[in-house]
């Protein structure tokens, strides 16, 4: 339903039409991101299958994460991340909505690709 306020934005379903513009600018970034990043999660494991955990260098508290293939929903703009961490067994879930995906869900997942990069490059190079 298309709806033109006095001010003479135009919204869409609820949404400004800038809105709905600018989540599909994002949105093809992010698939593109996570496409990068399920295809290194499958390719890192060591020669015994197991997965290769990646090190948060950022924070004060360092220890592996293993991420699951991470899940996009478009339609409604939810990203989710799974993972386990090497102190806890059970997975845990990170999950950034619409509205957050350009000033959380964007860096959260550069981060997470740029964890994998040198985690593989430290692998191949040393072997562990």
């Amino acid at each position: 339903m298309k709806h033109t306020c006095q001010n003479g934005m135009i919204f869409i379903n609820g949404y400004r039409e800038d809105e709905k513009k600018e989540f599909k600018k994002i949105s093809k970034k992010i698939v593109k991101i996570i496409s990068e990043i399920n295809e290194l999660i499958k390719i890192a494991v060591d020669s015994d299958d197991d997965k290769l955990g990646v090190v948060d260098k950022t924070s004060t508290w360092q220890e592996e994460y293993y991420y699951n293939p991470i899940v996009f929903n478009a339609k409604t703009g939810r990203l989710t991340v799974t993972y386990r961490t090497y102190s806890r067994k059970e997975m845990q879930k990170d999950v950034v909505l619409k509205k957050w995906l350009e000033f959380d869900g964007l860096p959260y997942l550069r981060d997470i690709k740029r964890q994998y990069k040198a985690r593989l490059k430290a692998y191949n190079k040393y072997g562990y």
